[in-house]
């Protein structure tokens, strides 16, 4: 994931790559991120899914 990140950029890497959000993600649906999130902020996933943690 961290090769993928180096690499390609958050844009192209997976969601479940974060231990953290992999289930909320997976309970989703998503598979990849498709914004740039820097330094994967949690409040800032939330409010672009519109969820409360």
């Amino acid at each position: 994931c961290r090769h993928a990140a180096r690499t390609q950029g958050c844009a192209k890497l997976r969601l479940d790559c974060h231990p953290n959000l992999r289930g909320l993600y997976e309970r989703l649906g998503f598979t990849h991120v498709d914004t740039f999130n820097p330094g994967w902020d949690p409040t800032f996933i939330a409010e672009r899914l519109e969820l409360e943690i």
